[in-house]
């Protein structure tokens, strides 16, 4: 059975193995998908034939994760920092490159909303902040609201448009 992604995740964060090498977010969603042991060093866990072998496991994980779930050959746009991500690198970049700011559970719920909502992977735009400060206080103000970032914003962006608010006062113009 096809677990989602984000499902598939956080399945895999909650089995995590004490070994950095085996902790890689594309492994853990493998593993809990199912496609890999939770130890991939274990040599009775590679007797199913369903089962990849441990070199492949970590030469082509990205590439299993991609035929598993084929949206992630779309490309996405973080919305951490706007970077654009295909592939593995949608599963990976957010915890590797976000690890201070954000849990697993934050990238979990991105991934959610991307896999159900096809249409959000097109339609994204990037937001810059003036400082770290402020971008941290937008994840933290989303997170107490117990929302994903792109949510949180998209849902201040429909606030401003539907009463029509005038931002002048909030830009810094130069």
């Amino acid at each position: 059975m096809k677990l989602p992604l984000s499902e598939a995740l956080r399945l895999g964060v909650r089995h995590d193995h004490p070994d950095p090498d085996q902790s890689r977010p594309m492994l853990l969603a493998l593993k809990g998908q199912g496609v890999l042991p939770y130890d991939l060093w274990d040599p009775f866990a590679w007797d199913s034939a369903s089962h990849l072998n441990v070199g492949q496991a970590t030469a082509y994980s990205s590439e299993a994760l991609c035929r598993i779930h084929p949206w992630l050959n779309d490309h996405v746009l973080c919305p951490w920092c706007a970077a654009s991500l295909q592939g593995g690198e949608i599963v990976e970049h957010p915890a590797e490159e976000h690890e201070e700011e954000i849990g697993y559970g934050d990238t979990c719920d991105w991934i959610a909303d991307m896999e159900a909502e096809p249409d959000l992977r097109t339609m994204a735009l990037a937001v810059y902040f003036w400082s770290r400060e402020e971008r941290l206080r937008m994840l933290q103000m989303a997170r107490s609201q117990h929302l994903s970032s792109h949510r949180f914003l998209a849902a201040a962006a429909r606030l401003v448009l539907k009463y029509e608010l005038r931002l002048k006062n909030f830009v810094d113009v130069e």
